[in-house]
């Protein structure tokens, strides 16, 4: 790209945010040294292919917003942040390839991307550490798969050098070639003979709580499920129920899926654990009852007290069965039990 050209079509501004884009082509190169897209750039416009540089790190809101003629979407592998309604309602864009450096995709964030394919690196599967992907992000895609890594899945898919239409077979065939591989080795799986998981406590067809905390309140946890469980309460725990070589992020997600309840002891130390924060936040997404045990003196943050709404937070002057505040937890998880049985 000339000199003239960036000058002439793209506003940026001293903070290498680009504000406006002024041209009317159909192919779009976003600027090197560009760090961030900013909101509405993009919206509503005619553009069909955007391709973005390794400098760009975030894409605002509503960037790409009712692009309805974007076939095709390039990003560079510095990318971090696809915020809320990015690329919403961009109804002709195909295969999307989310780099392996992206650590938070927004609300909404491809929402009615109905032709789209969403690639995505494995670590991101399920509720995640790694990356915060938000609720409805990819709502009304045709489908999304992930792979160990997209960089290198995209690298095989340009070994060799074709023109933009081969490529689009290229990588359809590749993907169609990869949900085939996928669909028979699930069904391989289904037909091996299951083998028992020693180190794994098969909770999910009887009541459990699932039990949140930071791991530097530990102490304060292992005496809170040893009062439980003496309370005939079963229990769900990390340190406890994930066995070895497990994927972390998928069992975790589905032990709160299966729970009856979710109990979670805030502190100083659990309101600055973003582990904790995004069990609550699925527990918040799964509509399951959260039953809030503060353990300190501690202030609730903003980013809690979203989750938390008119809950009531139960404070426990010490973790001890005879404390009254430790009875109305042990209570109220027993109604949830109660509930869970009538329910099912």
């Amino acid at each position: 790209m000339s000199w003239l050209n960036k000058l002439i079509n793209f506003e940026i501004d001293g903070f290498d945010r680009l504000i406006r884009y002024k041209g009317k082509a159909e192919k779009v190169i976003i600027p090197d040294g560009v760090e961030k897209i900013g909101e509405y750039v993009f919206e509503d416009t005619d553009v069909e292919e955007v391709v973005i540089p390794d400098s760009v790190k975030e894409i605002e809101p509503y960037a790409f917003r009712g692009c309805k003629s974007l076939k095709k979407l390039r990003f560079g592998n510095g990318l971090i942040n696809i915020r809320e309604y990015a690329f919403w309602g961009c109804k002709s864009l195909k295969n999307i390839f989310i780099p392996d450096s992206v650590q938070y995709i927004g609300e909404c964030a491809f929402e009615d991307c109905i032709k789209a394919t969403v690639v995505l690196p494995k670590r991101l599967k399920g509720i995640l550490w790694a990356c915060f992907i938000g609720k409805n992000a990819f709502l009304g895609c045709k489908e999304v798969i992930t792979v160990e890594s997209v960089w290198k899945y995209q690298r095989r898919l340009s070994d060799n050098e074709i023109d933009d239409d081969e490529e689009d077979i290229a990588r359809d065939n590749k993907i169609s070639e990869y949900k085939e591989r996928r669909s028979t080795s699930k069904k391989e799986k289904k037909n091996r003979p299951s083998v028992p998981n020693p180190f794994r406590r098969m909770k999910w067809k009887g009541k459990y709580v699932f039990i949140s905390y930071s791991s530097k309140n530990k102490d304060e946890a292992e005496n809170t499920i040893s009062l439980l469980k003496k309370e005939g309460i079963e229990t769900w725990y990390s340190d406890a129920d994930i066995p070895p070589g497990a994927d972390y992020p998928v069992e975790i997600t589905d032990a709160i899926i299966n729970s009856s309840c979710f109990l979670i002891l805030l502190s100083e130390k659990s309101q600055n654990s973003r582990h904790v924060l995004s069990e609550l936040r699925t527990a918040f997404d799964e509509n399951k009852p959260i039953i809030p045990m503060q353990i300190d003196n501690c202030n609730i943050k903003s980013n809690f007290n979203y989750y938390l709404g008119n809950q009531q937070i139960v404070k426990a002057k010490s973790i001890d069965k005879r404390d009254k505040s430790f009875k109305k937890v042990v209570e109220t998880i027993k109604n949830c039990f109660e509930n869970k049985e009538e329910s099912d």
